[in-house]
C-alpha cells in the first residue's frame, strides 16, 4: 500500500485539511499516516480496480493517538485497489 499526492490545506483558526490518494495490492501491508492535532473528520473514498467507487466498510480504517499525534491507518481491503482520503485536523487538539 502506498499514500501519494498528500497535500495540506489550512483553513484557519489551527484547523487544516489533509486529503491525498492511496494504492494497495492484495496481502499489501496497510499505510498509516501520521497527523498532528484532533482528526475532527475522515472521509475515505475507495475505488475498485476499474475505478469505480466502491462502498466503504466501517473497518477501512482505524485511528490511535500517542500524545499530540493520531495515526490514521488505512487498513487493506481485497476488493478496493486504490481511493482517496480527505481528514480534517485541528491542531492543539
Amino acid at each position: 500500500m502506498a499514500l501519494s499526492n498528500i497535500r495540506k490545506c489550512p483553513l484557519g483558526g489551527g484547523v487544516e485539511i489533509i486529503h491525498g490518494q492511496y494504492t494497495h495490492t492484495v496481502a499489501a501491508a496497510s499505510e498509516s499516516l501520521v497527523v498532528e492535532g484532533e482528526v475532527i473528520g475522515l472521509l475515505v473514498n475507495p475505488q475498485d480496480s476499474a475505478n469505480t467507487a466502491h462502498d466503504a466498510a466501517p473497518n477501512g480504517y482505524s485511528t490511535s493517538v500517542s500524545g499530540a499525534l493520531r495515526t490514521v491507518t488505512f487498513l487493506q481491503n481485497a476488493a478496493v485497489s486504490a481511493g482517496t482520503f480527505m481528514l480534517t485536523v485541528r491542531k492543539g487538539g
